[in-house]
């Protein structure tokens, strides 16, 4: 029985194997800094409803805002604004 000395390289080479990319420090990168982004842009978006000139409209929940606060407390006296009919 022959002994083959054959490096692992040398078979990814022969049959055309490419390796595995495996530094994904560039993508973790990324979706730290877009979350960072996103984390900055919902805390000014919740400033800005808090101290807002227009807080007060954007916070009652009878003109149809639904989407203004993750919390409904109760149902809009009127039709949402996204409503077609």
């Amino acid at each position: 029985m022959p002994v083959y000395n054959i490096s692992l390289a040398e078979i990814n080479q022969r049959y055309g194997i490419k390796p595995e990319y495996n530094d994904y420090t560039p993508f973790y990168v990324g979706i730290a800094f877009c979350t960072i982004i996103g984390l900055v842009l919902i805390m000014v978006n919740w400033i800005c409803s808090c101290c807002h000139e227009h807080s007060k409209y954007w916070n009652d929940p009878d003109t149809g805002n639904r989407f203004a606060s993750l919390i409904f407390v109760r149902t809009p006296k009127q039709r949402p604004m996204d409503a077609l009919f």
